[in-house]
């Protein structure tokens, strides 16, 4: 039994690992549009402020 509970908990941390990873994955990527947006307004100053903040 004591087995099974540290199995589930493997899992459980490795589920929770996945999500922050996730959520980080989100983040860089509304950054990266951000940057890609304002690259498009000929804004190079502030997207390379905004990578650099990454």
């Amino acid at each position: 039994m004591a087995k099974k509970m540290n199995v589930l908990q493997k899992i459980d941390n490795g589920i929770l690992q996945v999500k922050e990873l996730q959520r980080k994955v989100e983040q860089n990527t509304i950054i990266e549009e951000k940057a890609i947006q304002l690259i498009s307004e000929c804004r190079f100053k502030e997207a390379m402020k905004l990578l650099e903040r990454k």
